[in-house]
């Protein structure tokens, strides 16, 4: 969190929170990473990706540091794992009546939220029955969609982006560590020969 103040995020989200404990240790440690003046710029929220975390929710609800919370994710794909399914389900029935009351419960507390985890085009219609209100955004790994514009008759054009951008992303992500990762193999190979000729002139024995 220190280095997110760093560089000026606007957003923080806390993976696998399942209890009403763990959501108050994630604030009270904003708490200390965020000035009080800087908090109200920044949004702090929480992903809920397990049956385990959707039967706590309640109770996180009822917790006194739920005024510091300003949304939810709904990760599917977790979601999906935790109750035995497979990553094919996120958009099977019973896995939008969980998100639906999930939902349902956060916009009691005004909690904005959003749905990640296999976001594609085929995910548009799970998004699209939600109740009207329901959904503020959905995202990709690396994109943030806004609801409701993007659930538009474009919306699968912007995710096809969103594709590709995260593809030139990661091709650029490998190049990167792979030029870091060679940048000294030729002087390892001269280290290592250096280093080899001096244990023998000693009398060891380099293996």
């Amino acid at each position: 969190m220190y280095e997110c103040r760093v560089i000026g995020v606007e957003r923080i989200v806390a993976p696998m929170i399942e209890s009403a404990y763990a959501l108050k240790k994630f604030l009270a440690a904003a708490k200390l990473a965020f000035p009080e003046d800087e908090r109200k710029d920044i949004m702090l929220a929480v992903n809920i990706e397990t049956i385990s975390a959707c039967k706590a929710f309640d109770e996180m609800l009822k917790s006194d540091a739920i005024g510091e919370l300003s949304g939810i994710v709904m990760g599917r794909v977790d979601l999906t794992g935790s109750l035995g399914l497979t990553r094919g389900d996120i958009n099977n029935p019973a896995v939008f009546e969980i998100v639906k009351a999930l939902f349902t419960k956060a916009k009691t507390k005004s909690l904005e939220c959003a749905v990640g985890g296999g976001v594609s085009a085929h995910s548009l219609p799970f998004f699209r029955e939600l109740p009207a209100g329901y959904i503020d955004r959905y995202e990709t790994r690396k994109i943030i969609f806004g609801c409701p514009s993007a659930l538009g008759e474009s919306a699968d054009k912007g995710i096809l982006k969103a594709v590709g951008v995260e593809l030139l992303w990661l091709k650029n992500k490998r190049d990167y560590y792979s030029l870091i990762s060679h940048e000294d193999d030729q002087r390892i190979i001269m280290l290592e020969a250096r280093y080899k000729s001096l244990i023998e002139e000693a009398g060891g024995k380099y293996a």
